[in-house]
């Protein structure tokens, strides 16, 4: 190349001698001689051979340029917001939004078998149940908690409804069901719509065949029975027959024969003695030289406590004769020679009334009186307590007597009331509640309940 230089003073180029060297970069050349290597010199990349027609960038970055539309391939927007949104993108909108429970729906296997169910574990993952696991999950497990289908439930479901009353739902014996009215139900029974025609022959006497809507006269043969229940036969006037004639009103057993009846199967009208039996006014009575037997459990007695005009006490299920009430035998005063009849290891024995004596207890101590003191003498032979029960706690008879007896020489029997319980004596003479008195050594005293809770106490006493 050629070096030219400017001649000031002569106002003039001035062409130099020729150089056989590259033209340098820094004197406005490429400081080479191929174009490879100019492109080297200067710095360009691959860009600088394309054609603006096909031009391809695969580094380095484009900035302080316009937006690059969505045609020429870019987003249209300079922000990743509006990007999303010039290209369809908005999350929550037209892309789901990343949750934790999708990912775990994500994270399921997949299921090659039919009718599988996904549902949530409770633990904050979802799980994959069968059909049948899923029912008993959600309470419908068939056969337990819901009915299984079944073709005869099918038949009743497509029965009309009735509106009509006492239709009765049958089998029709072709496998499915029907609705019959009584009138067809009675038929498809055998049962008749009205009455049955009986011919003599068949338990009825010759002459009174027919149908039962009018009276008929049933005969039972010898060896036969009737079961009824009660008030279900009505007898008409008979003469004997079997032992059993019934005349006027009045059925009666031949001897040799016998009734046997369930209870209140039998009523009985007022009527004069005969036969040692009476009933009048509701009591049955059994006249003198007469008697009634009974097999076991045959008689049934209504409980009532003792009185004075009922001696007998029949409550609690215990049949027992009180003598505190009992004061008449057959309408009169008891007499000395009066005597009662008890069984002693099943033998009969007579005890007059003037011979009847109190029981003695021998070897009390301390205690608190009882029933089985009623009527007794209590021996006490060492220092003892007896305490007389309020009658809520025991209920003791009044009037009954109770002998106290101290048989030692220095020891002394105290008697004490309870809480509640009044005592008389000649120390408490207008009663004293909860007050004890002592019988002294050697001594005796007598002791009786004269009221509820009041108690008399009489003899060697001292307070």
């Amino acid at each position: 190349y050629y070096e030219v230089t400017y001649d000031a003073n002569g106002s003039r180029f001035v062409l130099t001698s020729p150089h056989s060297a590259d033209i340098p970069v820094a004197d406005g050349g490429t400081g080479a001689s191929t174009a490879g290597d100019a492109r080297t010199n200067l710095g360009l990349g691959t860009i600088s051979t394309q054609a603006s027609s096909s031009v391809s960038i695969t580094g380095g970055s484009i900035s302080g340029i316009t937006d690059l539309a969505i045609a020429d391939g870019g987003t249209g927007a300079s922000t990743a917001g509006d990007a999303r949104t010039n290209l369809g993108l908005v999350i929550g909108t037209n892309v789901q939004a990343q949750d934790a429970h999708l990912q775990d729906l994500a994270a399921l296997s997949a299921v090659s078998g039919a009718d599988t169910i996904m549902v949530s574990t409770g633990a904050g993952t979802w799980a994959l149940e069968s059909g049948d696991t899923m029912r008993t999950s959600l309470g419908l497990a068939i056969g337990t908690n819901v009915q299984a289908w079944d073709a005869h439930l099918d038949d009743l479901a497509a029965l009309s409804a009735v509106s009509a009353a006492d239709n009765i739902m049958v089998s029709t014996g072709a496998g499915t069901w029907a609705l019959e009215s009584g009138a067809t139900a009675r038929t498809s029974l055998g049962v008749p719509a009205t009455s049955i025609t009986m011919t003599a022959g068949n338990g009825l006497t010759a002459g009174s065949g027919g149908d039962l809507s009018a009276n008929r006269t049933f005969a039972v043969g010898a060896g036969n029975g009737i079961t009824v229940n009660t008030n279900d036969v009505a007898l008409a006037s008979s003469s004997g027959g079997a032992g059993l004639t019934y005349t006027s009103g009045v059925l009666a057993v031949g001897a040799g024969n016998g009734i046997t009846v369930n209870a209140n199967d039998v009523a009985l009208a007022s009527g004069s003695a005969g036969n040692g039996l009476t009933y009048s006014s509701g009591v049955l009575a059994v006249g003198g030289g007469n008697g009634i037997t009974a097999n076991a459990n045959d008689v049934a007695l209504t409980d009532a406590a003792a009185s004075t005009t009922n001696p007998v006490d029949i409550s609690t299920g215990t049949v027992s004769l009180d003598v505190e009430a009992l004061t008449t035998i057959e309408g009169s005063a008891l007499a000395a020679t009066d005597t009662f009849y008890v069984e002693d290891a099943g033998v009969s024995k007579g005890i007059e009334v003037q011979a009847m004596g109190l029981r003695v207890q021998t070897g009390q101590t301390t205690q608190n009186l009882a029933a089985a003191d009623m009527n007794s003498i209590m021996e006490f032979t060492a220092t003892s307590t007896l305490t007389l029960p309020a009658n809520a706690t025991t209920d003791l008879p009044v009037g009954v007597p109770v002998v106290l007896n101290m048989k030692h020489a220095t020891q002394e029997l105290t008697v004490t009331a309870a809480s509640g319980v009044t005592l008389v004596s000649v120390f408490h003479p207008g009663g004293g509640s909860a007050a004890s008195d002592t019988i002294v050594a050697g001594g005796t005293a007598i002791l009786f309940k004269s009221a509820t809770d009041t108690w008399c106490l009489s003899g060697d006493i001292s307070d």
